[in-house]
């Protein structure tokens, strides 16, 4: 989640232009079919395929925003849509119209939740699928294409994967204006400082082995007295006395009994105690002791889920669970508040959730993060036992 800071104008969501641009290449497909000088016998085939098109065009539209979400947990989703756009390009001949527009819009999703990574891997794999089909299935128009036709068909994915890359970090990047950079810190001049007495000299300044400069500087900044020890000791002393809920913040640690529920309970309170949202902790199945270090992971997810709530969400509740099956162990922090302004928490200012990701990677666990429809947001770690 991200701050709930005004939105550009301009700004749009990944969902919206995942299936504007295929009704726009179905719309210019239609048009394309209609065009003086198209050969008869291909039109109805070319037609029944835009019927089927037309029909996957508005399966696409009701459940976009629920592809979307499943494609940021699983972005091997992605492999299915790709092929199934390829296929229809197959199916019409490989030629660039009427079809090549709308097999193009495979690679819209990849660009806008992943960007040039994604984007450069699932145009690579269009790339291969596109010339395999022309060299093996359709092999006429492979002859008919001269080497700059050739070259054209290659570019056009490539540039149109940069079109949407550029869309994603013009429109829907953070949503917000680039932050100042802020001015170097100002360092104040040194204080002047009170002439040593005579019966403490310097050391520096009497050693006859120091060169001038360094005889210079003992003379411009003698020894500092000794610090006082007392705000140290009151510091220890209020630590002493501090509230434990508050003082767990910061001092996460593993329970020798292997258990994580006692002190995800206390974690909860104390983000409760500082904040405007309750916290429910639940469990369920039968509790397995966890080790240290999977201890540690658990403890630190719930912390930056909290957290992220806390900055950002403005939820009232969060139901935290923690789910012990046979082999895995599930943590799920879940809370009503405003959700995933940009439909992903792959974008800048998202930094914690992300490493949480590769460090559950590291125990071969899974990560999700999933917005719900009418809002709020889900953050899931599945982590085997050891």
């Amino acid at each position: 989640m991200k701050p709930s800071a005004p939105q550009w104008p301009g700004r749009i969501s990944a969902h919206a232009a995942f299936y504007s641009y295929r009704w726009l290449a179905w719309a210019i497909a239609a048009l394309a079919l209609t065009m003086p000088g198209r050969p008869v016998e291909t039109l109805p085939r070319d037609a029944g395929i835009l019927l089927l098109a037309g029909v996957i065009n508005v399966v696409a539209t009701a459940l976009s925003h629920n592809y979307v979400r499943l494609v940021q947990a699983q972005p091997r989703m992605l492999i299915f849509d790709l092929m199934g756009c390829v296929a229809l390009l197959w199916l019409s001949g490989s030629a660039m119209l009427p079809f090549l527009p709308y097999a193009l819009s495979s690679l819209v999703l990849p660009a806008l939740l992943f960007g040039w990574p994604g984007a450069l891997v699932v145009t690579l794999a269009f790339l291969f699928l596109d010339l395999l089909g022309l060299n093996l299935i359709n092999s006429a128009t492979s002859a008919e294409l001269s080497g700059l036709d050739l070259f054209a068909r290659v570019l056009t994915p490539l540039a149109f994967a940069l079109v949407w890359v550029s869309i994603e970090r013009m429109f829907m990047g953070t949503g917000q204006p680039p932050e100042p950079q802020a001015a170097p810190p100002v360092v104040p001049p040194h204080p002047p400082q009170a002439e040593a007495p005579p019966s403490m000299p310097l050391p520096e300044a009497q050693s006859s082995g120091l060169s001038e400069r360094q005889r210079m500087r003992a003379a411009l900044f003698p020894p500092l007295p000794p610090r006082n020890p007392l705000p140290l000791v009151i510091t220890r002393a209020l630590e002493q006395h501090a509230n434990p809920a508050r003082r767990l913040l910061f001092d996460l640690k593993p329970i020798p009994d292997g258990s994580i529920l006692p002190t995800i309970e206390q974690l909860g309170a104390a983000f409760a105690q500082q904040s405007d949202f309750t916290v429910r902790v639940t469990s369920s199945g039968h509790p397995q002791p966890l080790a240290a270090a999977q201890q540690t992971l658990m403890l630190h997810t719930a912390q930056e889920a909290l957290r992220n709530v806390q900055q950002h969400a403005q939820a009232r509740t969060v139901l935290i669970d923690v789910g012990y099956a046979a082999e895995t162990v599930t943590l799920t922090i879940h809370d009503d508040g405003v959700g995933l302004p940009n439909g992903s928490y792959e974008r800048s200012g998202m930094h914690a959730l992300r490493a949480l990701r590769y460090r559950i990677a590291e125990f071969d666990g899974e990560f999700f993060v999933l917005e719900g429809e009418r809002g709020g947001l889900t953050v899931r770690a599945v982590v085997p036992y050891v």
